[in-house]
């Protein structure tokens, strides 16, 4: 049997997506859930997930481009300026850090895990700047790989950009003797007719042991700022069905075993950054 861990990004982002999430850590059909934490409502949102999680894996979602409390972005200007090295390292520090020691604030623990909004996580200097700083800061802390399964061929030019990044960032972890998921699935485009349970069994065909798959759960929202709005309520139906229990059982395949919670840390774990 092959485990994977199923993992529910964009915590925090709204309430129509918090509730999802809390709703499907209570049913116990997620392994793992990613924080953005600079969102305004974090401390609440930290409290709610603190009472529902049941040993799920809780990490950070590095944010460059939500506009909490930082101009909006596009992704794709923060990847051109990554890939010219034109990005201000200090300032890229500073926004690590703030995220970092919020999740610890509001938490009462480092993050078990980081992994990047729109995957900025693997863009050149990024990349080299989490890595560093998780090296110093908790090295039990993984990073989310994007490396595919075999079975799974590239087809979005978005993916195969992605996966491009990713292997320097792999090659990152391993030097720094950090540890990351072996494999990973769920990208997919974001039209409201995309059948989502056809699209998650292609995943779990594909899945090997210790893949990690993302999904955006949610329930319908107003938040007319959010691409993915209209997607996100057809996935947690399906996640929280008896369908989605029986498909990972016709797959031969289990969910991650829980990792027991460790009891909250009083203390600053925010030790000054080392990437200048």
């Amino acid at each position: 049997m092959k485990r994977i861990t199923l993992c529910a990004d964009d915590y925090a982002q709204s309430p129509a997506i918090n509730r999802a999430i809390l709703r499907l850590v209570e049913m116990g059909r997620l392994d793992a859930v990613s924080c953005l934490t600079l969102s305004p409502t974090w401390k609440a949102d930290a409290r709610n997930l603190l009472a529902a999680e049941n040993g799920q894996r809780v990490g950070l979602h590095f944010n460059l481009t939500l506009p909490f409390d930082q101009p909006a972005r596009k992704v794709s200007t923060i990847m051109a300026s990554c890939l010219l090295r034109k990005i201000d390292k200090a300032t890229l520090l500073r926004t690590f850090d703030s995220q970092w020691q919020s999740f610890i604030r509001f938490f009462g623990r480092p993050p078990d895990f980081i992994d990047g909004h729109q995957h900025v996580h693997v863009f050149p200097v990024v990349r080299e700047i989490i890595t560093t700083e998780i090296a110093a800061r908790s090295p039990s802390c993984s990073i989310r790989s994007l490396s595919p399964p075999s079975g799974l061929p590239s087809h979005l030019l978005k993916r195969s950009v992605l996966e491009c990044f990713n292997r320097r960032m792999v090659t990152l972890i391993r030097e720094k003797g950090l540890s990351s998921n072996h494999t990973f699935a769920g990208f997919r485009s974001y039209p409201s007719s995309t059948d989502f349970p056809v699209l998650f069994n292609r995943w779990l065909s594909a899945a090997t042991d210790d893949t990690l798959i993302m999904c955006h759960p949610g329930f319908a929202g107003s938040d007319t700022t959010d691409p993915i709005r209209n997607c996100r309520p057809d996935e947690f139906l399906y996640l929280s069905s008896p369908e989605f229990e029986n498909d990972l059982r016709a797959a031969d395949i289990s969910t991650a075993p829980r990792k027991k919670v460790a009891p909250l840390i009083h203390g600053d774990f925010g030790i000054q950054p080392t990437v200048a």
